[in-house]
């Protein structure tokens, strides 16, 4: 195969790229630098370039022995790059073996551990291996491991710290761990699976942070009066406590009720969470609320009326409880708990295009209205 430098992979006996016409040469698939076509290793990048062994020697006699791929090793080899016999100290990859050249030795060094690490391992600028710099922001915390190797947080020691690193190996954050905290940007690895009950709760700062993809459950009061943080940060998928966003500022004086009937919303909030105690959203109960960004459904609502969300031109999530019976959520947009009927996408979601999930048999009416944004 020939690699070329727009990208496009052609067969190996082309002279000009089948996707953009250009003259081919030999490219480095990790680089993308024109090589010479009988080299080794990629000059710039030292990427190897031929499955084929390296041969190696030491003077006339004396056997080499490659040593364990989890071990840093040092290896006098000849080889034939450019066409040159270059004898060279060459490194491995402490955790995968991959092979870095003498010139690119000491940017690949940690300075924690002091290790050799290939680019996937190491950050080159800072000078330290991942997993280093994992162990380093664990220090943060009071932590327990798992039989799995992984960690939970118990508690942030320092509850002054503006910014939060959690680790990869980091995999559930336990109950209140960081429960009336000053921390304003949290940056979240993927890798964590659970958020603990009341974990980030009075933690008003807190104003910054992405939910990693590999998140199962937030448990309830996670960020209980969070008032800068909305649950449209959470990603689809996630089994989501009724109780995880609450906001006591949000009070029930905010909701007209009647017989466990939303009749409308009067409340200044952008971020609503309809109470517990509703089981029906009557038609346009939410009608002239056109600062309202994010809805929170609870597990008690079993009927959705006409129109009820039209009124909401910012509208751009809808969040749904895990436990309610009757409806979802699939990346903010509305459907049935089945999942066969598309019942509201938000005015205000911002995506040009979007493709209905896998399933979907029917299309509620006005589902798509107002819905300029798509094209």
């Amino acid at each position: 195969m020939k690699l070329c430098k727009c990208g496009y992979s052609n067969d190996g006996e082309a002279k000009f790229c089948m996707n953009c016409g250009e003259k081919l040469g030999v490219y480095c698939p990790e680089c993308n630098k024109p090589i010479d076509e009988n080299a080794k290793f990629c000059s710039y990048c030292g990427h190897r370039m031929q499955e084929d062994p390296i041969s190696t020697s030491i003077g006339m006699q004396g056997n080499v022995v490659a040593g364990d791929i989890h071990n840093t090793s040092t290896t006098n080899i000849v080889n034939n790059f450019y066409g040159k016999s270059i004898t060279d100290e060459v490194v491995t990859c402490k955790i995968c073996g991959d092979l870095i050249l003498a010139i690119h030795k000491e940017k690949h060094q940690c300075r924690e551990c002091k290790g050799f690490f290939c680019e996937k391992h190491i950050d080159i600028e800072a000078h330290i291996c991942y997993e280093c710099d994992a162990i380093k922001d664990l220090q943060a915390f009071e932590v327990v491991e798992r039989q799995n190797g992984k960690y939970a947080i118990l508690s942030l020691k320092d509850k002054n710290a503006m910014r939060v690193d959690i680790p990869y190996m980091v995999e559930s954050i336990e109950k209140g761990a960081f429960e009336g905290s000053s921390v304003m940007e949290i940056n979240f690895s993927e890798g964590l699976l659970k958020i603990g009950e009341r974990a980030f709760a009075n933690c008003k700062n807190l104003s910054k942070m992405t939910l990693p993809k590999s998140l199962l459950l937030i448990e309830g009061e996670a960020f209980l009066n969070c008032l800068k943080v909305s649950p449209s940060c959470v990603p689809a998928g996630v089994d989501v406590d009724e109780t995880a966003f609450n906001c006591t500022k949000q009070s029930l004086k905010d909701f007209v009720i009647e017989d466990d009937v939303l009749m409308g919303y009067v409340g200044s909030q952008s971020d609503v969470f309809i109470p517990d105690k509703v089981c029906i959203i009557d038609d346009y109960a939410f009608d002239d609320c056109d600062f309202i960004t994010s809805i929170s459904i609870p597990q008690s609502v079993t009927d959705i009326g006409v129109s009820a969300f039209d009124s909401c031109i910012k509208l751009a999530n809808i969040a749904v409880s895990g436990k309610n019976e009757f409806y979802q959520s699939v990346n903010g947009v509305l459907y049935s708990k089945d999942a066969k009927t598309l019942i509201r996408y938000p005015i205000g979601k911002k995506d040009e295009t979007f493709t209905v999930t896998d399933g979907v048999e029917s299309i509620g009416d006005y589902a798509f209205y107002g819905c300029l944004e798509l094209t």
